[in-house]
């Protein structure tokens, strides 16, 4: 009987180790996806309107300083004719857990970078 529970002890503290080291293993995988929707937002948001405005730079500034980026980068156009090629480019830094001990997780510095480009368009409604 007591064997038994000391296995199940045993098992019960492995799966635990392996569930929060998978779990830590996630965090930079999930993170770096929501950097990339939230710029991916703006992105559309710049290419719908032909710029992003410097009150569109300071809320996507925001919110991926609310979500735990820091030092967040955001370079764009100013305003670009139609037709001629957009830039977007967003650099951060995330501080990710890399692997717990003790109560103290060891800290990696993740830096993560959106980069793209399009050809300006008009988009009609009609």
């Amino acid at each position: 009987m007591l064997d038994r529970l000391l296995a199940g002890v045993f098992g019960l503290a492995l799966w635990l180790v392996f569930l929060v080291t998978l779990v830590s293993g996630l965090v930079p995988v999930l993170k770096k996806a929501e950097f990339d929707s939230l710029c991916s937002d703006a992105f559309s948001a710049m290419e719908v309107r032909g710029e992003l405005s410097p009150d569109d730079v300071l809320a996507l500034s925001s919110t991926l300083e609310s979500r735990g980026f820091r030092q967040v980068l955001v370079r764009s156009d100013a305003s670009v004719p139609y037709g001629q090629p957009q830039w977007l480019v967003v650099e951060a830094v995330l501080d990710v857990p890399l692997s717990f001990r003790a109560f103290q997780p060891d800290r990696r510095i993740l830096p993560l970078s959106y980069r793209r480009m399009r050809l300006s368009r008009r988009i009609l409604n009609e």
